[in-house]
């Protein structure tokens, strides 16, 4: 039996009895017809789950209390815990406990989260600032000083109800325990973490040098590192690259809309796909291209537990562009002023108050929130009108994107098409649209300069290179090759295709058509280009026998005469190669 505390009930497989009497009860009772207990649902069944533990622990708690007393202390303590619980809240984890001079909670149950340990980090920091504040009011009214250490670990646990009293949800296992001695080794005022957590941080945080600290149940020292802040930049930073296998169709359509966008005719595109399917990967490959070109490049990133903060993700993007991170504060005022230097002086102030950056002696215009973000909105757009370099601007996790930036990112990319801008939103695909918004879908659909790319688990590209360890596979460079003059490999599904030796991979010939086609389709030429292709298909099933070179010189003629009369450097781009 199962139950789920005193008074409750418990499902058993004879069916819902009391909790209090033991009486059996039809399934749909609410309190026991024989002593009154009310029925309370069987608790959910305990799991395993990755998570991360806070311990977050006053120093010297017992001199506080001999200091200030039992009375006042239980009010400083009550304080701290409803702090620290609005800080735990605040970044989806669940407080597990109350320990009578700290507090340990959970990120990652009952709600899974895969950045579980960076919420905890942000969290920690969170806690630290709450109990700092608490600490100016405890010491000028008590004369003492108020401390806390925090230790986080990273690890599978069993998480779920204990026992059958009111002792609540909270995790059980020895990663537990673990984070528990990285809050004893942690210094007063600091957070230690764990190797298992700084591992998942690394990129994201800055940490200090590994140190080897002595914890209770281990007979050798353990790794640990301190945290020291939490960076801003994105959580891909400093990740080996190696080189991009595939995706020519993808790349080869943004490559050819990055063009337009330095000629004066800017775009949007959102690339969606599931989780590590290779969106991040796609974009960095892009804007990597657009920099070799001289094209400046500005970035923001969307975060889980940054969904219900208004601007974030568009002040992010704001700051990038303005250049004003790392300055003080006037000379970033300055520096803002010269980029929009005819905009009225409110908005201005506006703007400097969304950037951060507002001066605290001047008093902000009183106006209401949509008219404040219909203002700056209008501000943005004419200085991106004014602008005339190319620029890329990557909005990175948009599923993630709050409300109030979405809403002003959706009004500057109905000028982006006057603009030579580029704007690259990736994005997950969801089957759940209510759990996952995706507003790039709406943006890269506004007039003709939207473009969508999905990301499939395998790129259309890549089919000749799925068993490159097969010994019977041949290496040909192809007549008609891609863009970037890439070897393809035979695939063995092509083995009923009549090639000729003299060949090449028909995969390779249908690959470059594919991009050909996604090149002309991004500069407005593909129903022209059709007509040629279907020229081109007519030359190669004519004659079997020709050896594949001779046909792709033929297709490329064929495709050429289709093109022909457009007279623009586009298009002629577009076949360079075929």
């Amino acid at each position: 039996m199962v139950e789920t505390g005193h008074g409750g009930g418990a499902l058993t497989a004879a069916g819902l009895s009391c909790g209090s009497c033991g009486t059996k009860l039809p399934p749909d009772s609410r309190f026991c017809n024989k002593c009154g207990a009310p029925i309370t649902p069987a608790a959910a069944p305990a799991e395993y789950k990755q998570v991360t533990v806070l311990f977050a622990d006053v120093v010297h708690s017992m001199d506080i209390a001999a200091a200030v007393g039992a009375e006042r202390l239980r009010d400083i303590m009550v304080g701290l815990a409803d702090r620290c619980a609005a800080v735990v809240q605040r970044y989806g984890g669940t407080v597990g406990g109350f320990t009578g001079d700290g507090v340990m909670a959970v990120f990652g149950a009952p709600v899974a989260l895969e950045d579980h340990a960076l919420r905890a980090c942000l969290a920690a920091f969170g806690v630290q600032e709450e109990a700092k504040q608490l600490a100016v009011e405890v010491e000028g009214r008590d004369g003492v000083e108020l401390r806390l250490r925090v230790g986080l670990n990273s690890g599978q646990v069993i998480a779920g109800e204990i026992g059958s009293g009111p002792f609540g949800y909270t995790a059980v296992g020895e990663q537990v325990g673990i984070a528990q001695r990285m809050e004893s080794v942690a210094p007063a005022g600091g957070v230690m973490l764990s190797e298992s957590t700084a591992r998942l941080v690394e990129s994201a945080a800055a940490l200090g040098d590994t140190e080897l600290v002595r914890i209770k149940g281990k007979d050798t020292p353990v790794g640990a590192r301190r945290l020291l802040g939490m960076g801003d930049g994105h959580r891909a930073v400093g990740r080996a690259e190696s080189n991009l296998v595939g995706r020519q169709w993808e790349m080869a359509g943004v490559e050819a809309l990055l063009d337009r966008a330095i000629d004066g005719h800017g775009a949007v595109v959102g690339v969606v796909g599931l989780p590590g399917i290779g969106k991040s990967r796609l974009v960095r490959e892009v804007t990597a291209t657009a920099a070799c070109r001289g094209v400046e490049v500005f970035a923001t990133f969307c975060e889980s537990h940054t969904s219900q903060v208004p601007f974030h993700a568009v002040a992010r993007l704001l700051r990038a562009s303005f250049g004003v991170d790392g300055l003080d504060g006037q000379t970033a005022r300055d520096r803002v002023r010269d980029r929009v230097p005819d905009a009225d002086p409110e908005d201005v102030l506006l703007l400097d108050d969304l950037l951060g950056i507002a001066d605290p002696n001047i008093p902000l215009p009183a106006i209401d929130p949509d008219a404040r973000r219909r203002r700056l909105t209008e501000l943005l757009n004419a200085a991106s009108l004014a602008r005339n370099a190319p620029t890329v601007y990557v909005v990175e996790d948009a599923h993630w994107i709050d409300e109030v930036s979405e809403s002003m990112l959706a009004d500057f990319v109905t000028v982006v098409p006057q603009t030579p801008s580029l704007v690259l939103v990736t994005g997950r695909g969801c089957a759940d649209r209510g759990a996952c918004r995706a507003p790039f879908a709406e943006w890269a659909g506004r007039d003709r300069a939207g473009h969508a790319c999905r990301l499939s688990g395998r790129s259309p590209t890549r089919s000749g290179c799925a068993a490159r360890s097969d010994t019977n596979w041949r290496a040909t460079r192809c007549a008609c090759h891609s863009h970037r003059r890439s070897l393809n490999r035979r695939c063995p599904s092509d083995a009923g295709n009549s090639l000729p030796d003299a060949g090449t991979s028909l995969t390779a010939y249908r690959d470059h058509k594919r991009v050909t086609e996604a090149r002309l389709a991004a500069v407005g030429y593909l129903p022209t280009f059709l007509e040629g292709r279907s020229k081109a298909r007519h030359i190669a099933t004519a004659d079997r026998q020709t050896p594949i070179p001779t046909l792709a010189v033929q297709a490329r003629a064929a495709c050429r005469r289709g093109v022909v009369g457009v007279g623009t450097d586009a298009a002629d781009s577009a076949l360079v190669g075929m």
